[in-house]
C-alpha cells in the first residue's frame, strides 16, 4: 500500500512510500555529520574546544550511531559537508560501508542565503566533483529539485538556478 507524501521542494514529484503490511507510519532518520565544519563554516570559530567537539562526533559519535543503526537494521541518509568527507574519510567510509547513503550538505557548512549566485554555483559544483572523487558517485537527491540538502536547511531565491 503506497502513501503519497507532500510535494518536494520546488514543486517536484510527490514521493510514494510502500509501508510493510500493518504499518501506518514511516520515519526518516537523517544524521547531519558536520564534525568540525559546522564550527568553521557556520560560526566562523576554530577554537580547540569547538574543534574537539567536531572530532568527537566523527571519532565517537559516528561509530555509536552506526552500531545503533546496525542493531535495529535501520538504513539512513547522512548529510555530510565536503570538508567532513575530506577530514574524516574513514568515518565516511564506515557510513557508506554500512549501506547508508550520503547527501551533500555544503562544502564547509556555509550559510547559503548570504552567498551571491556565482559563489553558490561554485560551491555546488565543487560538492558534485568532490562527491564523485571521494565516493565514486554523485550525492543522493534528498531535495529532488537541486540534489542536496543545504547546510542550515536554507536556500536562497537563486538556489534553483545554481
Amino acid at each position: 500500500m503506497g502513501r503519497r507524501m507532500a510535494p518536494a521542494l520546488g514543486g517536484g514529484l510527490a514521493v510514494t512510500i510502500r509501508l510493510p503490511a500493518g504499518k501506518r507510519l514511516a520515519v526518516c532518520l537523517s544524521p547531519d555529520f558536520d564534525a568540525q565544519s559546522v564550527w568553521m563554516g557556520t560560526f566562523r570559530a576554530q577554537s580547540q574546544s569547538l574543534m574537539s567537539r567536531g572530532e568527537f562526533g566523527a571519532e565517537v559519535g559516528t561509530p555509536r550511531l552506526l552500531r545503533l543503526f546496525r542493531r535495529y537494521d535501520i538504513v539512513t541518509t547522512w548529510c555530510i559537508p565536503t570538508h567532513t568527507m575530506q577530514t574524516f574519510p574513514h568515518a565516511v567510509a564506515a557510513v557508506v560501508g554500512d549501506g547508508h547513503e550520503v547527501a551533500a550538505h555544503g562544502v564547509y557548512h556555509e550559510y547559503i542565503p548570504v552567498l551571491d549566485l556565482a559563489e553558490e554555483r561554485r560551491l555546488l559544483e565543487l560538492q558534485v566533483k568532490q562527491h564523485v572523487r571521494l565516493l565514486g558517485r554523485r550525492f543522493s537527491q534528498i531535495w529532488a529539485s537541486i540534489g542536496t540538502r543545504p547546510s542550515w536547511g536554507a536556500t536562497s531565491s537563486r538556489t534553483g538556478r545554481a
